[in-house]
């Protein structure tokens, strides 16, 4: 009967132990893994936090080209409380000094800017400009990127993508030839009857890889260092479901997540490919939580 009773009691303890949250109620994930069909934009990201659980260290691994990568982003406080928000990237486990990143906070401690120079070129190639509402929940965030092929031609981008009620409504591209696409993001959302996001990470961000838009390179949209979270979970895109309606439903381009209880641990991107098999999973998102 002892025995019995100090089973169920470690089965409680740890029960207790997987709802580990932070000051906003959301679980906190120890390490979140990208996985791609091909291995095309795989990445891992390791988390560590403050014993308050505020986000601390986000490290960021993959390969890219035969090289190893790591880029460490890490959150510190001044007396103030002011935040300070530190870049650095190995390559090959060697510190690299192609890219320097810098941040400025807004009154309410959210980035407002970003910005990534390349001293090779010793110019600015990337500068978002992030703005919130009045909960402290981001609305708006405008990139531009500028390339230089070579000394007599540039490009430049800019792209828009706006919020309400912490959904994307809308992401528009502009290219320097005043090329425009396409306005309307057109993302459905799962209700949240069936799946809610109540990580303490942004994983609509995380996971728009598969949509090629690569304002995601930078892993702090994913994170609370950007605002509130959105509990919303992404669907699929409803024009993309549209094209594949001549295709049953489980084999739409689409997004499916498994749960333990009410943490998600896995989610998985289905999406069909001209000569490949309809079914195939294009990439997957493993979460790990702090225990």
């Amino acid at each position: 009967m002892k025995y019995i009773t100090l089973v169920i009691l470690s089965l409680f303890y740890l029960s207790i132990k997987a709802q580990t949250t932070n000051a906003h109620g959301q679980y906190m994930v120890k390490t979140a893994v990208w996985k791609v069909y091909g291995g095309y934009s795989s990445f891992k990201m390791d988390l560590e936090y403050y014993p308050n659980g505020n986000l601390k260290v986000v490290t960021k691994s993959y390969v890219l080209s035969g090289k190893k990568y790591k880029e460490i982003y890490s959150i510190s406080y001044n007396s103030k409380g002011e935040k300070t928000l530190n870049f650095i990237r190995y390559v090959n486990e060697k510190q690299n000094f192609s890219a320097i990143c810098k941040y400025n906070f807004n009154e309410d401690n959210l980035i407002s800017y970003i910005n990534w120079y390349a001293p090779s070129q010793n110019k600015l190639v990337q500068a978002f400009q992030l703005f919130y509402n009045e909960n402290r929940e981001l609305v708006k965030l405008t990139q531009t990127t500028s390339e230089n092929m070579d000394k007599d031609w540039s490009s430049k981008t800019v792209t828009t993508i706006n919020w309400e009620n912490g959904n994307i409504i809308s992401d528009k591209v502009i290219r320097n030839d005043d090329n425009e696409f396409p306005g309307k993001a057109n993302f459905v959302y799962y209700p949240e009857s069936e799946v809610i996001n109540n990580t303490n990470l942004n994983l609509n961000f995380l996971i728009f890889y598969c949509y090629g838009r690569d304002y995601t390179m930078d892993v702090v949209f994913g994170t609370e260092w950007c605002g509130k979270n959105t509990n919303l979970i992404l669907k699929g895109d409803e024009d993309s479901l549209k094209r594949y309606k001549h295709l049953q439903p489980e084999f739409r381009e689409h997004y499916e997540y498994e749960k333990n209880g009410d943490l998600i641990t896995k989610l998985r991107y289905i999406a069909p490919r001209v000569g490949e098999k309809h079914n195939y999973v294009y990439g997957t998102l493993t979460l790990e939580y702090v225990y």
